[in-house]
């Protein structure tokens, strides 16, 4: 699909601002276009059922192979007939198409209609209320803006704040915290909430609606690390290097670590906390080659396929395709294989915002090469899926969290290993790092750090190994997040098992009497066989006996 140079449909309702323009007349004058818009569409268009519409570009006809579309427009598909519209609402051609190949227009088709050539970009509900919609916003915006703000540059990031309210069954996501709104907001952009959809929302267990949270908090910087912690007032030294922007979903085996992370996106690529401006414009995701295809069906699964274009990268589909594309979609996914072919044409990737790798344990080298060039990309956002992150010592934990949350441990990993890897080696009782540090672990009361029900013995350990464990389990907590089959369980109701016994049909009765049949064939065949293989064994050892006999009697005569 080509995005054409014309502005796009978001853009054709947004008026055109001065500096000397005066706010009461744009409201005026925005509202007489929302009610033009309204009046546009004949009331029974929309009445009329198979009726689909599709946001398209256009161009007027040629051979040309690359085309350079000249605008945006609307695509009406009623039956057989379809019609071509501008933003502007003028009508540039129809024509009827045949009802086989009109029945295959989806997004990404071409199609002639008169004089002009369209793709189709995407599928919209109904664009009549979609345009006044955005109208209404718009208005909303205007009536927030001061003469000295009122630009088109500020008009364009200022946007209306959302009612969670409004939006049923949605899960809103934390609002920023005052230390982040003072680093990431300087133009002060109005707080928007972003939630996660309803629809979305509703399917999910409370826990893997934890986990979305937990990432969100992670990706945006929520949670410093430890070597900022001294942020009280908004006027500290705190840098954005003490941030963590990643994480790791340590989750066991099935419990939808791919569904949390889908979550997220589907939410950054559509919102953000200022100013409704998306956090996140191209995401990567980096998969086994068995699991790409899984990923895509869990993709059209979730957020379907109109909502959230994505692109597999494969033989047939190689990245070439992708990057010659003038509106290429905004999820990406290949393989660690043919990530590796490619390295050089991904790291040129644009926008390149967040970068999911799937099986995140095959980067617990930070040497290997793989790891080296996944280091490379300008994506700052990261997160790692794996269901067993730290297979042999601690040193992979550090590799990980490098990658991920570079910093987030120790500043190097020669003070990883002092501070805290060699002193847990000598603790008493052996160390799992899942078990021990997972984010569930706490402090009781009596001082005794808890993990899976277990103890750290204060009065048995050496305060090097308690202080060593103090560190890690508080700086694990702020990156990974690790569930065990248990949150599910205990959301499952109880296990039940019903024994049904089922008559057979005629048929199987049927079939039963030939089953048996056979098989009594069969046995008595096995049985005759065996009577003949012993007689004939029996006539072999007899003869073999008479004629010892006779040459016994032939040599005593």
């Amino acid at each position: 699909m080509r995005k054409s140079a014309a502005p796009s449909m978001s853009g054709a309702t947004k008026c055109q601002l001065t500096g000397n323009s005066s706010v009461g007349f744009l409201q005026s004058h925005i509202q007489s276009k929302a009610l033009a818009l309204v009046e546009e569409s004949p009331p029974d268009k929309t009445s009329v059922d198979g009726e689909k519409w599709f946001e398209v570009v256009y161009a007027k006809r040629s051979s040309k192979k690359h085309k350079t579309w000249q605008g945006d427009g609307l695509l009406t598909l009623r039956g057989s007939f379809i019609q071509l519209k501008s933003t502007e609402g003028r009508s540039l051609g129809s024509a009827n198409l045949k009802q086989t190949f009109a029945q295959t227009l989806d997004t990404g088709s071409r199609v002639s209609v008169g004089g002009y050539e369209c793709e189709l970009i995407s599928l919209i509900s109904d664009p009549t209320p979609c345009k006044v919609r955005k109208l209404e916003e718009h208005t909303a915006t205007v009536e927030t803006v001061t003469q000295k703000t009122t630009t088109n540059r500020a008009l364009r990031k200022v946007s209306p704040v959302l009612e969670p309210c409004s939006y049923k069954d949605c899960y809103l996501m934390p609002a920023p915290p005052d230390t982040h709104m003072w680093r990431h907001n300087p133009e002060a952009l109005p707080v928007t909430p972003v939630f996660l959809n309803g629809q979305f929302a509703k399917r999910l267990y409370p826990y893997q609606l934890d986990g979305i949270k937990f990432l969100y908090e992670c990706l945006m910087g929520f949670r410093i690390s430890d070597r900022g912690h001294h942020f009280d007032s908004l006027t500290s030294s705190h840098s954005k290097k003490d941030e963590i922007t990643g994480a790791i979903l340590a989750d066991e085996m099935g419990l939808g670590k791919s569904v949390q992370v889908i979550g997220v996106i589907a939410m950054l690529l559509k919102q953000g906390p200022y100013g409704g401006k998306p956090v996140v414009r191209r995401c990567l995701i980096i998969t086994p080659g068995s699991l790409v295809q899984n990923w895509r069906r869990e993709f059209y699964k979730w957020v379907g396929k109109e909502n959230i274009p994505l692109y597999c990268v494969s033989q047939n589909q190689p990245i070439k395709d992708y990057l010659s594309q003038m509106r290429p979609p905004p999820i990406i996914i290949m393989s660690y294989e043919m990530f590796l072919q490619h390295a050089d044409r991904v790291a040129s990737l644009a926008n390149l915002d967040l970068l999911v790798c799937d099986e995140g344990h095959r980067l617990k080298n930070l040497g290997i090469k793989t790891t080296t060039l996944l280091s490379k990309l300008p994506s700052r956002r990261r997160i790692l899926l794996s269901g067993t992150p730290v297979q042999n010592n601690l040193n992979e934990l550090w590799s990980l969290a490098e990658f991920c949350a570079p910093g987030v441990l120790a500043d190097s990993q020669e003070e990883f290993r002092q501070r805290i890897a060699n002193p847990l080696s000598l603790a008493r009782r052996p160390v799992d790092p899942l078990a021990d540090f997972a984010p569930a672990t706490r402090a009781d009361e009596s001082g005794s750090i808890r993990a899976s029900g277990r103890e750290v013995d204060e009065e048995t350990e050496d305060a090097t190994v308690i202080e060593a464990a103090r560190r890690l389990t508080t700086a694990v907590q702020k990156f990974m997040l690790r569930r065990t089959a248990d949150a599910v369980c205990r959301h499952l109701p109880g296990k039940t098992e019903n024994i049904v016994f089922c008559r057979p049909t005629e048929l199987q009765q049927q079939l039963e009497k030939v089953l048996l049949k056979w098989a009594q064939q069969q046995l008595d065949f096995g049985t005759a066989e065996t009577a003949i293989r012993t007689d004939a064994a029996n006539v072999d050892d007899k003869s073999s006996l008479e004629e010892e006999e006779e040459e016994e009697e032939e040599e005593e005569e």
